[in-house]
């Protein structure tokens, strides 16, 4: 199994090259695209990898199948410290319904550009204007457990913009599904905005491009490590190879670092339980897109009850 790792590095490796950097000069085109930033302290700290890594409630953003792993009542709350003016807040609960394979979450994720955007009919010094702009997704994650080794999930989707006093509303859907394959390794894949749209009126229809996506999660106990892999591709973005490790040297304490369609990722959370709840504290850094050689952080709360 620790064969596995390695190529889960190789493939880190891969994400460093040319194809991965051209790939990510041609985003920027979709409706939505703060959701690029991605939730959760754990996950955006490994590069956003993870699709098969049944880690908590925020990993059913990236698989809605692992949503299946809340077991138990779960909150979690983010917010991202962005550059010129940009907010960027994550909050979702989630449980599992009473007698039955079926769990669930729901999320809200908030983004602003700004409230001091600038309104120009032509070059010059002094804006017209000013506007701010608001942008909202609420996601309803639903998964269950369709064999002993084998879940499903979905993500519904709702898409709200505001910006120049315009409104556009959407509606969208993913799929995953993850297999265990072994003891400590597990597979998925997901289609991420199957058929999602953002749409303004009296101005055609914002479809986003499809993102596939397939991965690995492979455990190695005996070093307390977690290694994810993942392989991406939409029209838009291109090939992105996404990795991350997680190394907990102490229970109470894990280090994490990836590599994903932001760049060089890593943080720490610390994890502490109690005799019916359990606490974590993730810090995030990873750099910033629009400023080269800025680095950004993030910071996360959860809890869950046992």
């Amino acid at each position: 199994m620790r064969n596995i790792l390695i190529w889960i590095c190789i493939l880190g490796l891969l994400g460093i090259s040319e194809t991965s950097q051209a790939a990510l000069q041609t985003g920027g085109e979709r409706p939505a695209d703060y959701l690029l930033f991605g939730v959760g302290g754990r996950e955006v700290a490994m590069g956003q990898s993870g699709i098969a890594d049944p880690s908590g409630l925020a990993a059913a953003f990236l698989n809605p199948a692992l949503i299946t792993s809340v077991r138990t009542l779960q909150v979690d709350g983010q917010y991202d410290f962005l550059s010129l003016n940009r907010q960027l807040g994550y909050f979702a609960i989630g449980n599992h319904i009473h007698r039955s394979s079926i769990s669930f979450g729901l999320s809200a994720i908030y983004f602003s550009a700004g409230n001091d955007l600038e309104y120009r009919l032509g070059p010059s010094y002094n804006p017209i204007s000013t506007f701010g702009d608001t942008e909202m997704t609420f996601l309803l994650s639903l998964g269950t457990q369709v064999l002993p080794n084998w879940t499903m999930g979905v993500n519904l989707k709702y898409f709200f913009q505001s910006i120049f006093n315009v409104g556009g509303w959407g509606g969208g859907i993913d799929f995953g599904t993850q297999w265990k394959v072994a003891a400590l390794t597990r597979v998925a894949a997901v289609v991420q905005d199957a058929f999602s749209i953002l749409q303004f009126p009296g101005s055609s229809s914002g479809i986003f491009p499809p993102t596939y996506q397939v991965g690995i999660s492979q455990q190695i106990p005996d070093w307390n490590l977690i290694g994810d892999g993942d392989l991406v591709w939409s029209s838009d973005l291109q090939f992105q190879p996404r990795v991350g490790v997680e190394w907990k040297p102490w229970p109470e304490l894990a280090l994490r670092g990836g590599y994903g369609n932001s760049g060089v990722t890593g943080g720490f959370g610390i994890l502490l339980q109690g005799s019916t709840t359990s606490e974590a504290f993730d810090y995030t850094l990873f750099p910033d897109a629009i400023e080269p050689g800025n680095m950004l952080y993030q910071i996360n709360l959860s809890l869950k009850f046992l």
